[in-house]
């Protein structure tokens, strides 16, 4: 492997025209867990993780405050006879405060899958939101045509 990574190196270098200025080869394989390479990769992944988080995080804070606004600004009798806004209402913050424990659960596991070396997406989950989401926009709709 090393002998592949030098040799590529060293085309490199001759098609560009230039030489090295050391002895040294141009890629340094990482070695063990505990190179700085290794580090700083896992620790590259870990904040990532942790920004997923905090998206996860706004989404939820944005629907609870959505629902909040709602449940506080739009008619009660928007739909006389059935309780629309504040039903509306409650699965906004709802989902939101699902999508916030959602995301805390998705944050630990993802921890510990980083720290094991095993990564495993969120394929279903991801899918499975989205969906909600786009019927929380769906139920939107009449809200809206009543509004104007």
């Amino acid at each position: 492997m090393i002998k592949e990574l030098k040799a590529i190196g060293d085309v490199v270098v001759r098609m560009i025209g230039t030489e090295s200025a050391s002895d040294q080869p141009l890629a340094r394989p990482v070695e063990g867990p505990g190179s700085t390479a290794d580090a700083d990769s896992r620790t590259r992944t870990h904040l990532a993780n942790e920004r997923t988080f905090l998206a996860w995080l706004r989404t939820g804070l944005s629907l609870i405050a959505v629902g909040l606004a709602a449940a506080g600004f739009l008619p009660v009798d928007l739909i006389p006879g059935i309780p629309y806004v504040r039903s509306f209402s409650i699965l906004l913050v709802l989902s939101g405060t699902v999508f916030v424990l959602f995301g805390a659960s998705r944050y630990l596991k993802a921890y510990r899958q980083i720290e094991r070396g095993s990564y495993d997406p969120a394929g279903t989950a991801v899918v499975t939101i989205a969906v909600v989401v786009g019927l929380l926009g769906l139920l939107a709709i009449p809200l809206v045509l009543l509004m104007r």
